[in-house]
């Protein structure tokens, strides 16, 4: 089978320069439609994936940072993505000491020198986050920059149980 038979590319109904395209679509892919954030509350996540480099900002040009993406599990919301920056300079280091204390409750963490957890100690491990939803957010015309999203407020060490399972109590303030 070619490449144009796999994919149902017909070159001879060309309009302007482009072909027509077809594909099978499955019920879960036609049904698909932008995912709203979800609410506010303590999630059980895992990082998921996660990368060192260097920002970009006018301020903070070229100071490393992780780019850490995680990942719901369980609950209304398994599987949906969350992602953070995690700098890693004096002076903006609260994601990555939230996160190492989470990783280790018992991290003797002081001013001064400070070991970054290594990223991969970070990705694949679990944790307990306060994942709030943001309003959209609009520049000085009124127009929107970005829509609505979820962004990740504080970790919390994972200790097995999720707030949302049956007796337990919630983990929010």
């Amino acid at each position: 089978m070619s490449d144009d038979e796999e994919y149902n590319i017909d070159y001879n109904d060309v309009d302007g320069d482009e072909p027509e395209l077809f594909i099978d679509l499955s019920e879960k892919e036609a049904s698909s439609k932008a995912l709203e954030p979800f609410p506010t509350g303590m999630y059980h996540i895992r990082c998921t994936d996660g990368q060192l480099q260097e920002s970009k900002s006018e301020k903070n040009s070229g100071k490393p940072m992780y780019n850490l993406e995680f990942t719901v599990q369980g609950g209304d919301h398994d599987g949906r993505k969350v992602w953070t920056y995690a700098c890693l300079w004096a002076g903006a280091a609260y994601t990555i000491v939230q996160i190492a204390k989470a990783l280790d409750p018992n991290a003797n963490v002081e001013p001064g020198q400070f070991r970054v957890p290594k990223l991969s100690a970070i990705i694949g491990s679990d944790f307990m986050a306060r994942i709030v939803k943001v309003a959209a957010k609009v520049d000085e015309n009124g127009d929107e920059k970005f829509g609505p999203k979820n962004e990740i407020k504080s970790f919390k060490e994972f200790t097995g149980k999720s707030p949302a399972s049956k007796g337990e109590a919630s983990l929010l303030p």
